[in-house]
């Protein structure tokens, strides 16, 4: 009798316990509060590289305003100090979290692309960490939208925001599609699905115009889209993944159609000069090689127009044989440049009007390099050289307007930002002027 009494009692202080506890967990079903420990863990290698660069001290308010202008090339201190602040954000405060586009007018690919790379990481963080707790809720991101209908269309496209948008609206843009991979063994090896469904992508966007690459044109892409990711595989973090994505949109003029065609390669890790004189001991020929062309572009400079030494190397590196791998691979250095000079070469044959230009960015650490049609790849000799000056020679400095370092600023990785048009009118026009000189030949 005794014992059952003793038995009842138990079970009474079981079950308040256990009542006060889910009260607890009810009332703070959104709180998930992220250790140091926490992070070590569960986060992937691209939130921890983000969190140790930064100082969770520095932020404590829930809602974080997206500047005005989130564009590397337009904005990058302010671009990359918010993308650190979202990861910052988001493992300090408790709770939810508020990404406000309210009062951003302009946003570029590129930067919505490394956003949403970073918030589908902390997603999957948010999931392993509420696993390892007694059934709580992960944390949430909310997207409030922007005035601008611009930026919003950026939004819907990318997956942001569930917005109000036509069928009509749909079909003026094509998405590709957030995809990830890295470097693993052969069998799992991504690369090569990434680099079909990219050829596939850029194929699916000129058929709006009723033409399309033959099968050595596709193989072609997803050749160069290969070399880009082998080249983000070598300087991600260990382990760490690199992303693709790109979206095109449809700009409808009075006589004419326009496409404008974005494609984003990112990976984080070491940045191309970091990666560079990690390696310099074991590639000290080409090392020194770059050093020579320092010192002499160094010997130019004047109180009006200078290069820090991390800009100069990356442009140097993108040139044909050059490669912090170059030691262990001798066909390394070429793919990048390939990949530039086609690009350029497709935006110039696929649009003529001085409105739409073709651009590639190259985000790297504190570096934003530029390429366009005035700034291109040309030959010389056997190879494809860039110098990014008017002169197309490394014995004058390039043109400080294609190559800006920012001091105090520093994008954690490599991304390939790139853009062209396909004008309706001139892609037309050129097709027909290939097919009459094969006719005649």
């Amino acid at each position: 009798m005794f014992a059952l009494k003793e038995l009842t009692i138990e079970r009474k202080i079981f079950r308040r316990r256990k009542k006060k506890r889910l009260r607890k967990i009810r009332a703070h079903n959104e709180i998930i509060s992220v250790k140091r420990g926490d992070v070590v863990r569960y986060a992937s290698k691209v939130i921890s590289f983000l969190v140790d660069r930064g100082d969770l001290n520095t932020v404590s308010a829930k809602k974080l305003p997206v500047p005005k202008h989130l564009c590397f090339k337009a904005n990058f201190k302010e671009c990359v100090s918010f993308l650190e602040r979202v990861v910052l954000t988001y493992c300090k405060v408790k709770g939810n979290i508020v990404i406000d586009f309210s009062k951003c007018n302009e946003v570029s690919v590129s930067a919505l692309v490394s956003l949403k790379t970073i918030l589908d990481e902390l997603s999957f963080f948010g999931k392993k960490l509420a696993l390892s707790r007694f059934r709580e809720i992960p944390k949430s991101i909310k997207i409030i939208p922007s005035h601008s209908a611009i930026v919003n269309r950026h939004l819907h496209a990318l997956n942001f925001a569930d917005l109000p948008v036509s069928e009509d609206e749909q079909k003026e843009y094509l998405v590709l599609g957030l995809m990830r991979g890295r470097s693993r063994n052969y069998r799992e090896n991504r690369k090569a699905v990434v680099s079909h469904k990219v050829a596939e992508f850029v194929e699916n966007t000129a058929e709006r115009f009723d033409v399309g690459f033959d099968e050595r044109g596709q193989n072609y892409i997803e050749s160069m889209v290969g070399e880009i990711l082998s080249n983000a595989e070598d300087h991600s973090l260990r382990k760490s993944e690199w992303f693709v994505d790109g979206v095109s949109y449809l700009h409808t003029e009075p006589d004419n159609e326009v496409i404008e065609f974005n494609l984003a390669i990112i990976n984080y890790g070491n940045s191309m000069y970091e990666g560079f004189e990690l390696t310099k001991d074991d590639n000290h020929q080409v090392y020194e090689k770059l050093e020579k062309l320092y010192e002499r572009h160094s010997s130019l400079f004047s109180p009006i127009k200078k290069f820090e030494r991390e800009s100069l190397f990356v442009l140097y590196m993108l040139n044909e044989g050059i490669s912090r791998l170059k030691y262990l691979e001798s066909s390394r250095g070429n793919g990048t440049m390939n990949f530039i000079k086609s690009f350029i070469e497709l935006g110039k044959f696929c649009n003529e009007d001085t409105r739409y230009r073709p651009e590639l960015n190259i985000v790297s650490g504190h570096t934003v390099l530029t390429c366009t049609e005035e700034y291109a790849p040309f030959k010389d000799g056997s190879h494809y050289r860039l110098t990014l000056n008017s002169s197309q020679s490394f014995k004058n400095l390039p043109d400080s307007s294609v190559l800006k370092y920012f001091k105090g600023a520093s994008f954690p990785g490599t991304i390939l930002d790139c853009k062209i048009f396909l004008n309706k009118r001139d892609l037309e026009k050129n097709i027909q002027r290939n097919e009459e000189t094969e006719t005649l030949t």
